[in-house]
């Protein structure tokens, strides 16, 4: 454990200097980037040991080259070949290929690398038959809460590594099994677990900006290793409160992924915090994703500003449009002049077990974490106004005010989606795929 916190403040320390060194230095974009990948494929040799390390990075490369290698729907939906189960990585950072026991080799179906750095695992079960299960349930269970069946889930998870789909019940009983399997659908696919409750939506802290003026934290943000040069004196005055609560009519220059947001609906004094996702473009405006629930529910309109040079709010832009259900997510139009940067061309990174991702959220920063798999099913209690999402999770640290960071991999353009929620019971994060979000709005990564 001591260990673990030590090489963990070792980390930190070196996103913390790091800042400062490229205050006195003009490097490129491109630099930056491979420095900040150095950083942390040294803090994943030091967490997870050397030979761990090797093998992950092959493993990504391999899952890369072969999920290129597969067609695509219109919307992006990889289909997979019949004799395929599923991927994962490990718990040794080898790539785990499952294949159907009753179907074609792999190997002689495929182009495996000859050399190894993969293992294929036989199982009963293609990926495509589970994934035709789970479309069963998100088609009938969140448009039928109110059936005595339905309304006894709290959700599901498409489990890959054991090959099966895990229904969890909020009361667990032979008769409720029963009454699910005649009511929703009876699948061999299916098992079924107690639930250990929702997970829940990361609070967004509700202030009044008037007459009492806020205190805007004092603690450096970690993400500036993404930040060209040029960029990091604009960022330092978030180390400046404000002397006196007020919006400057400047237009900000410039925000990035995973920055603090303020959000106001016009006419109230109340204000909510949140946090920048990624980059997009919509209804022919530019912009970028956040979190729908930000202070219980964002609308069209609402306006959206963050801490300027001045050390006071500026606006940067306002709500265009959202999609609760299934998404969680609302698309920020930005005002003419304000620019979300870096500028680089982002792209899709695909979810997989066992892959590592890095959330930026206003109050948490950068973190690392595993996808350790979905979740499908409802986020936050009934009488706070829950959410259905197809979400899913992974054991990075989410804190207050996180919600809609950016979600994203080994490389910060290689975007994942956003951070939405929490659940208390295993600690695990949730955010919603990017691409899933985009198909909602009509947007394309900008």
């Amino acid at each position: 454990m001591t260990k673990g916190i030590l090489l963990l403040c070792a980390f930190t320390m070196l996103f913390i200097v790091q800042p400062f060194q490229v205050l006195g230095n003009s490097y490129s974009e491109t630099e930056i980037t491979q420095q900040r990948e150095r950083l942390l494929q040294a803090y994943i040799t030091n967490k997870m040991g050397h030979e761990y390390a090797a093998n992950y990075f092959v493993s990504t490369e391999i899952f890369n080259t072969l999920h290129q290698s597969f067609p695509t729907t219109r919307d992006g939906s990889v289909l997979y070949p019949n004799n395929i189960g599923g991927f994962y990585i490990n718990d040794d950072g080898l790539l785990v290929i499952l294949q159907v026991e009753s179907a074609a080799s792999l190997m002689e179906t495929m182009r495996l690398p000859r050399n190894g750095g993969f293992i294929i695992r036989e199982v009963q079960n293609s990926y495509n038959e589970l994934r035709a299960a789970n479309n069963v349930l998100m088609a009938l269970i969140p448009r039928f809460v109110d059936l005595p069946a339905v309304g006894n889930v709290d959700g599901w998870t498409l489990d890959v590594i054991n090959n099966q789909i895990v229904v969890h019940l909020v009361e667990y009983s032979e008769y409720k099994i029963r009454l699910f399997a005649e009511t929703i659908i009876d699948s061999e696919l299916i098992v079924f677990e107690p639930s250990s409750g929702r997970p829940q939506f990361l609070p967004s802290e509700s202030f009044s900006t008037y007459p009492k003026p806020f205190v805007l934290p004092s603690q450096l943000p970690l993400g500036f290793l993404e930040v060209d040069a040029s960029e990091v004196p604009y960022l330092i005055p978030h180390l400046i409160p404000p002397q006196e609560e007020t919006f400057s009519t400047r237009s900000a220059p410039r925000i990035r992924a995973g920055q603090r947001i303020y959000v106001q609906r016009p006419g109230s004094w109340n204000m909510f915090r949140g946090s920048a996702g990624y980059r997009a473009r919509a209804f022919g405006v530019n912009g970028f994703m956040t979190a729908y629930r930000l202070g219980g529910g964002l609308r069209s309109g609402d306006v959206v500003s963050i801490v300027g040079f001045d050390g006071r709010l500026q606006r940067i832009g306002q709500v265009h449009d959202t999609r609760r259900d299934f998404h969680d997510a609302a698309f920020v139009e930005l005002d003419n002049g304000v620019v979300f940067g870096p500028v680089a061309q982002p792209r899709w990174e695909t979810q997989l077990v066992g892959r590592w991702v890095i959330s930026e959220g206003g109050a948490s920063a950068i973190r690392l974490g595993q996808i350790t798999g979905a979740w499908n099913g409802w986020i936050g209690p009934v009488s706070s106004g829950h959410i259905f999402v197809a979400a899913y999770r992974a054991n990075y640290f989410s804190a207050d005010e996180d919600s809609g960071g950016i979600v994203y991999g080994w490389q910060w353009n290689a975007v994942h989606g956003i951070t939405v929620g929490i659940d208390f019971a295993t600690g695990d994060s949730l955010f919603i795929c990017a691409r899933n979000i985009n198909n909602a709005f009509g947007a394309v990564l900008h």
